[in-house]
Formats: structure tokens, sequence, C-alpha cells
């Protein structure tokens, strides 16, 4: 009855019932509509293995780079592989094996155009028993392969527990310092627990030259450079080490240092360092301010301490020019904004602080941020079928996130600790790949598009039109078919009543009342109050159901009976009649068009017994065959040619009411109910057919 409801108001409300349906998909459908972008993971390998997707010729598909062993034995050569591909099947083009070895406990691949040919170059460091090389490859787009171009002794690693204590950070820069046409790679090199090495290192690959910081045991984490009149100028973030001990070099772990230097990295001015403890690290800038070269130094104080964060502008000659203290402590991220690192954002805890450079340090709390992007320990900017995305690694959420115009776009969650990774993005024949890989696990992720979403809008609107024509279009033929419903009933309705006046013909009425009354005149009074109340209630039949369009067959019976009764009466007791109904149908379950079987029995009657000589027979049986309720009515009277030669038939017209009246009824109620006349020897029988 519900859904009944609901259907009947959807049709007659087809504008208001398409908006909330198309206002469900729109709030509950899934992926196809709702998002852009999603990440599938494709495939997870294990190994001392190494992927990165890299542009190398710059054609904007995505060349493969895995490093690796071919078996993990002392006696095996690490190598290099370049590829094609975004998923796991990757084409392999190129495999090349080093030169030493072994290498780094976590590999670091470092890129860039040299020799600015719009082919890139392939570095990476690799062991020989304690000393530390460089290996570069070049790229050749014909045929596509690499081929190695540079081998360079860098230092020695020191041991710590039977292991090679080395820790390169993914920093790196290609800088053409001395301004030959030819660029310079900057790098990191970071012993843990040792001492040394650590510092920044620069190479000049075309005359196979290498120089370095002389800061003895200063912990590099990261470093930024400044352009300013033709010269290149660098500083670092230095941090510290859990160490008890008292420091053995004037230059230390122990805390963080101020640190700047010009562009064959010596000190311009003397390093400045932070309190000692752990946690006290130093992030530097060389930045323009007031028109000269500068230090910017952020001296972080660890939480839960009681100093606070301080940010401070040091000249050329070591002295400070500008302090401001922040009020908090902790850890913060760090983005650098503009050419010349005058404008740099610092985030921690949900809270953001612009610090810009002008004619004063200025430093303003901004709005709020998601605390959960403040673990942020990677992002990098993607294009994406023309359209700008970010890329986002959250460390302590272990998930990658896919951002635009800093909206949440779509999440790859990992169920491991992925540990030391690095994350590269690739496209390849227009499908866009990660790579996720720390050296002992890969993992290959798709970002796949959704070509719907950007017409979405246009999909919701003809979804929303296609419901509403629908919905007009049933309410027209639910219209059409009440109407033509209403046309149907009518017409039953018309030739029931034709038939109805018959039921209460003048002269049959006359007739009978004649005969009670002259049975009351005998003194017959039982016999004239039982035939009496057989004629009240085929008269109370006959005015009860004139206006009715079906009855049940079990009252149909019972006005026949009645009116069989009256009948008999009538021709003196010469009518005997006989009504069966077997036992395995149910009359009161069975409906039937009002008056049907009263109409062929009162022609049976009528046109066949009434003129017979003799003893006058009638039989209605009620019977089921082949899942069909057959109703016969058969007399023994003079037939049908006998009665029209007689001219008792009439005009014929009330076989053509019934006619319609079963035809409608049929119609109406999506039944099928049909008549037959058989002329017999003697007599007629009818068979009405009910389904």
């Amino acid at each position: 009855n519900l859904l009944m409801k609901v259907s009947f108001s959807a049709i007659k409300y087809p504008l208001l019932f398409s908006a909330i349906i198309t206002l469900l998909l729109i709030v509950f459908y899934p992926f196809s509509f709702h998002e852009s972008h999603r990440f599938e993971l494709l495939k997870e390998y294990g190994g001392l293995s190494f992927y990165e997707y890299h542009d190398m010729n710059n054609d904007g598909d995505a060349e493969v780079i895995h490093i690796g062993y071919n078996r993990l034995t002392d006696n095996t050569l690490p190598f290099v592989r370049l590829g094609h591909g975004i998923d796991s099947r990757v084409e392999l083009l190129e495999q090349i094996n080093f030169i030493n070895n072994k290498l780094p406990w976590r590999a670091c691949v470092m890129y860039g155009d040299y020799n600015h040919n719009g082919l890139e170059e392939l570095y990476t460091f690799t062991l020989a028993d304690t000393t530390l090389f460089l290996e570069a490859f070049e790229y050749d787009s014909i045929p596509e392969r690499i081929k190695l171009f540079a081998y360079k002794k860098l230092c020695e690693i020191n041991r710590y527990k039977d292991k090679m204590d080395v820790n390169i950070p993914l920093k790196y820069e290609l800088i053409d310092l001395n301004h030959d046409g030819f660029s310079e790679l900057i790098f990191l090199i970071n012993g843990l627990y040792t001492a040394e090495p650590r510092g920044i290192y620069a190479y000049d690959i075309k005359n196979d030259s290498l120089w370095q910081t002389s800061t003895q045991s200063i912990q590099y984490i990261d470093f930024s450079f400044l352009e300013f009149e033709e010269k290149t100028y660098f500083s670092a973030y230095t941090g510290t080490v859990h160490n008890s001990k008292e420091p053995l070099v004037q230059y230390h772990d122990h805390c963080g240092w101020a640190l700047l230097f010009d562009e064959k990295l010596n000190m311009i001015m003397d390093p400045v360092p932070s309190k000692h403890g752990y946690h006290y690290d130093v992030v530097g800038y060389p930045v323009i301010y007031k028109g000269s070269l500068h230090l910017l130094g952020i001296f972080i104080s660890p939480q839960n301490s009681n100093d606070s964060t301080k940010i401070r502008i040091y000249n050329t000659d070591g002295h400070t020019v500008e302090e401001y203290s922040m009020g908090v402590n902790g850890r913060f991220l760090f983005k650098e904004q503009g050419m010349n690192n005058d404008s740099i954002i610092l985030t921690q805890s949900g809270s953001s602080w612009l610090c810009t450079l002008a004619d004063k340090l200025d430093v303003e709390l901004l709005k709020s941020v998601d605390q959960e992007y403040t673990s942020l320990e990677y992002i990098s900017p993607v294009v994406i079928a023309g359209k700008e995305f970010a890329i986002r690694w959250l460390g302590e959420k272990q998930k990658i996130v896919l951002l635009r115009a800093n909206r949440n776009i779509a999440e790859l969650n990992f169920p491991d600790q992925m540990g030391h990774y690095q994350i590269s993005y690739g496209s390849y024949n227009s499908r866009h790949g990660l790579l996720i890989s720390n050296f002992y696990k890969t993992h290959f992720a798709e970002i796949v598009s959704n070509p719907g979403y950007e017409y979405r809008y246009l999909y919701w609107f003809l979804f929303f039109l296609v419901l509403f024509i629908f919905f007009s279009v049933m309410r027209l033929v639910f219209t059409f078919q009440i109407k033509r419903q209403q046309t149907i009933r009518a017409e039953l309705i018309r030739g029931q009543l034709a038939i109805s006046r018959k039921q209460l013909e003048p002269h049959f009425m006359l007739n009978i009342l004649n005969n009670i009354g002259y049975m009351f005149a005998k003194e017959d009074t039982k016999q004239g109050q039982y035939y009496f109340g057989k004629y009240a209630s085929l008269l109370h039949h006959g005015l009860k159901y004139a206006d009715q369009t079906e009855t049940s067959l079990e009252v149909e019976l019972k006005f026949i009976q009645d009116y069989l009764d009256l009948q008999k009466m009538r021709l003196d007791d010469g009518l005997n009649y006989h009504i069966d109904i077997a036992e395995n149908v149910h009359p009161e379950l069975i409906n039937i068009p009002h008056s049907l079987v009263y109409t062929f029995t009162e022609n049976a009657i009528k046109h066949g017994l009434t003129l017979k000589e003799g003893q006058k027979n009638l039989w209605v049986i009620v019977s089921e065959r082949d899942k069909k309720v057959e109703i016969v009515i058969r007399d023994n009277g003079i037939g049908r040619e006998m009665s029209k030669r007689l001219q008792t038939s009439g005009t014929g017209k009330g076989l053509g009411i019934v006619q319609d009246i079963v035809s409608a009824y049929n119609k109406l109620y999506n039944r099928s109910i049909t008549f037959n006349i058989i002329d017999l020897e003697e007599g007629t029988e009818v068979i009405i057919r009910v389904i």
C-alpha cells in the first residue's frame, strides 16, 4: 500500500519527485559522479630494490628507474634499469651494472640536465669498501638507453657497529656556480652516529672537481640557496643528536648553527650556535634585506622547554640586525615563498605564521590550518590532464593524499609502516601513476581519472529530465487508463441496467403477484408466504445490484434459485431444475459480471421451455476443468430454431448486450470470460468459462 501511494504521488507530482530522486542520487551515489580521481593500488614488491618515475627526455612520458640487486650476494653488482610503464608490467629498455658492488642502505637518486641539452642525467651513490663514490649516467633518446659518463670518489665513510654510517638526505640542486654554461651538482652527505663525513658538497661535472664545507661535525638536514648579484649563497637546516658527551671540536652536533656560505662553500660569517641540547635546531636562509645580503636564522626550541623559538636576521659580519620571539616552541614545517626567500611559512599544530621581509621583519599569525597536514613530510606538484594537483604524504597517518585547490580529492592508505620512503609521480600513455619505494618495499599505484566528473552537472540534469519525462508520460498514460476504465465501466453499467430492467419485467412481476394472491385467496398462507419471500428476495436483489458491475457466483446462483422457484410456481410445477456445484469449486470466491448466468437462465425458460409440451427440465452445473470454472446452462426446450419460427426469440439485442458486458468486463478487470451457445437435438446448452 505504501509503495502504491508513493507511485501515485510520483505520477501526480512528477516535478517534485524527479527533483527528490535526483538529489538522493547526488548525495548517495558512489565514485562515478562525486570523485574526480581515485587511487588504485596495483602491485607490491619486496626485496632490495628501489623504483622511481622520472621523465628523462622531457617528452611528458615518464621513464621507470629501477635500482637493485640481481641476487643478494656480496659478489653481485647492483644495477640500474630503465623502463616504461605505469603498472607493474614495466617494459625494460636498458640495464647497466654499477662499477661498485654496494649501495648505501637508503638509495638516493638525483636527476638533472647539467649540460642543458634537454636530456636528463641520473646520479646516485655507491660504496667500495669504506669509500663513497658518485656514479652518473646520461640518457640517450635514440635508441632509448643510459650509459655511464661520470665516476667520482667523494669521501671515506666511518663504520658504526659494523655498519657503514652514511645518510644521504634527498636534497640536491643543479646550479651553474661558475657561470660557464654547465651546472654543478649540490648535495648533502651526513653521517648519522659518527661526526664525519658531514657537509654540503658541490661537484663540477664538466671539470671533474669537487669541493665541500669545512664545518667539521655539524649535522646537516637540508640546505637553501640564493642567487644575488651573479653569485650564489648557501645556508642550511642544521640539527642535533642525542649526545651526553662534551663536544670535542669547535663546530659540533650538540646544537644547531646559523651558517652562511659563498659559492665555493666557504664561510662568509662565523657560525652562530643555538643553545646546547637535543632539538635546539637552526633553519637558515640567505636573504636580501634592505638591498644587501643577510642571513635569516630560525632558532628552534624543543617542545616543553622554557625557551621560545626566535627568528633573527644577521648581516654578513655576524651581527644581529633584528629579532622576533614567536612565543611558542617545538618543531615546525617550513615552506619558502618568493624568489629571494623573502617570505617563509612556518606551520605547527594547526597554526601557521607568515614571516616576510620588506623594510623590517614581520611575522603574522595566519588562520588555522588542518592539523592533519602539520605532519607533512612530502609534497609534490603534479599536472594531470592540464590541471594542477598536489601529492602529499602524511607520515603519521600513513596516507597519501591528492589535493587540488587545497581540497582533498583522493586518499591512499597504507596498512604497513613505510619507514624511509620516496614517492614519485609519472605519466605514460595518458595514464598517471605513483611509485612509493623505500628500498625494502615498493608499491605501484595509479591515479584513475573519472571522465564523468567534469560533466556531472549535465548528467544530473539529464537524469532529472529523464525522470521528469518518465513520470509525466506515466501521468498521461495513467490518466488515459483512468478515462478508458471510466468509459468501459459506464458501458458495462449501461448494459447491466438494461438487463436489470428485464429482471423486473412488469408482465412477469404481475403474473407472480397474481399467483401469490391466488394462494392467499385459497387460504394457502404457508405457500403464499414462501413464494412472497422468494419474490421479495428477487426484488431486493434486483434493486441492490442494479448499479454494480460484478457479483460473486454464489450470490448469482442464489438469485437464480429464487427466480426458478417463482417460475416453477408460475408454470404450475411443470418445471424441474437442478443446480449442481462441484465440491472443488468455491462459488463465493469467483466473481463474474452481474446477471450473466441469470440472463441465459431466463432465456432458457422464456424462449425454450415455456412453449414446450410435457416435462420441462433445466440444469445449471458448475464444475472445474483445466483450471477453468465452467458454468453450463442446459434445457430440453424447443430450441433456438423453433423459437425463431414461433417468434419467441425476440430481436436478438439481449444477446448483443451480454456480449458487450462480457467484453467490457474483461477489459476493466483484466479477465478472460467467454461463453458459447450450442444447439442440442433437444434444447440448448450455454457454456460459460471463467478464468
